[in-house]
């Protein structure tokens, strides 16, 4: 195993750390079902509601680009910069629920995530 570490300073500091192997970051999808049908119609509106502030032409131009990401390194980044840049909490149950939805697309075999 070895420790990857993300960081970033904009007003606060936001630091987590993983320890992953390195393969798990290359991780690739296997099921390239468009992003946007793991979410449930609920969710959908609560991600659009509390992540994109009601726009949901925003939310699915989002979902579409995320699911050009070849692996979990490149999805992880994106989420984690569109966050960032929307002011989003990292830790709010809303940025979970989108994160460990598309971890869920990569690593399916992990089902406990977010549950």
């Amino acid at each position: 195993m070895e420790s990857l570490f993300f960081g970033r300073e904009q007003n606060q500091k936001i630091e987590y750390k993983v320890s992953v192997s390195p393969k798990t970051f290359d991780r690739k999808r296997k099921d390239m079902t468009p992003l946007l049908t793991f979410f449930n119609n609920s969710e959908k509106s609560k991600l659009i509601k509390n992540l994109f502030k009601g726009n949901t032409m925003q939310f699915e131009s989002f979902m579409n680009e995320l699911n050009s990401k070849v692996n979990w390194q490149e999805a992880f980044m994106f989420i984690d910069a569109e966050l960032v840049k929307r002011k989003v909490d990292l830790m709010s149950r809303f940025a979970k629920l989108l994160t460990n939805r598309v971890y869920q697309v990569y690593f399916p075999e992990d089902m406990s995530i977010g549950r």
